[in-house]
Order: structure tokens, then sequence, then C-alpha cells
């Protein structure tokens, strides 16, 4: 308990306070070091506080704090969604070998990237060993009036989802 004392109080006194030899402190100088020393530090900490509202406000200019990890988009026009595909099937390892027309496997780089979004899809949907399910390949957007594409895949347990999940205010029946 001492030791801590020692040096959160009594070594900081002896650090920080003027130590003059008359005992009272009046009429002493403080040294100039440490004077400048004070003005360095304070100036530092100010500079970096600068900094700091600097960036909060080119952050601020840049709308970072408006933008949205998860976008709304009116899932029921249909004018929305575009239908890539509908002959995919998925089973517990990934998609089913030679079920995927060769236009879903390109929309990937190669055979390999699309075989892996196959396993990662089959792996989170733990789809149980001895079932298949349809897979439709959708682009909702993609068109130059609305500016900006996702490609969605729907998942049904017994047929092929239709690329508009939503008619009419019912959900499909999609996975």
């Amino acid at each position: 308990m001492w030791f801590r004392t020692f040096f959160s109080s009594g070594l900081s006194k002896f650090v920080l306070t003027d130590k003059s030899p008359r005992g009272d402190g009046h009429g002493n100088r403080t040294p100039v070091s440490q004077i400048w020393y004070r003005i360095l530090s304070n100036l530092v900490a100010a500079v970096l506080v600068a900094l700091s509202l600097a960036a909060l406000a080119v952050v601020v200019a840049q709308g970072t704090f408006q933008r949205e990890d998860v976008q709304y988009h009116d899932q029921g026009k249909a004018a929305y969604w575009n239908s890539h595909g509908a002959s995919c099937k998925l089973d517990h390892a990934g998609w089913v070998p030679h079920s995927c027309s060769a236009i879903e496997v390109n929309t990937t780089t190669n055979a390999v990237a699309w075989n892996a979004i196959g396993a990662n899809v089959a792996a989170r949907l733990a789809i149980p060993a001895g079932a298949t399910y349809s897979v439709s390949t959708c682009w909702m957007g993609a068109t130059p009036e609305i500016g900006w594409a996702s490609l969605q895949l729907l998942i049904g347990y017994d047929y092929f989802p239709t690329c508009c999940p939503q008619k009419d205010g019912a959900a499909s029946n999609a996975y």
C-alpha cells in the first residue's frame, strides 16, 4: 500500500513541485525547462484534439454516418428482379455436380469459386444428407434505370422459387 502511495502522490509531488531552499515557494522562479515542457505538452495535446476533430469533420462530410449496411429496396416490384437461371440443385456438400447451367457458373471468375459458394451455402443451411434443394439465381437491380446490382440465391425445398419472392404481399415458399 505504501508503495502505491509513494509513487502516486509522494513522487509526483517531488517531481512536479517547486523545491525552493526557503521552503515557502514565494519569490522563486520555475525553471525555464519546466516552462517549455508544460507549453509543449499542452500544444501537443491541443494538436491531437484538433486532429481528432478534423478527422471527425472529414468522416461526417463524407456521409459515413448516413450509410446503411442493409438497404431496403421494394422487393415486391417485379422491375427489380431478373431471372438468371433456375437449374442449380444444392445438397449437403454443395452444388449437385452438373446441375448448374453454364451461365450460372460463369457468374463467378471460375468454377472453383462457384463451387465454393455452393459449399458455403450448404454448410450455412446445414442441409441434411439425402436432401436436395432447388436454387434459383436472380439479379436484383442490374438495369440502367436502377444503377446497382445484387446476385440473389433463392432456395426452395421442392421447387425453384420465382425471382420475385413477394407477390401480392404474400411471401413465396422459398427457404
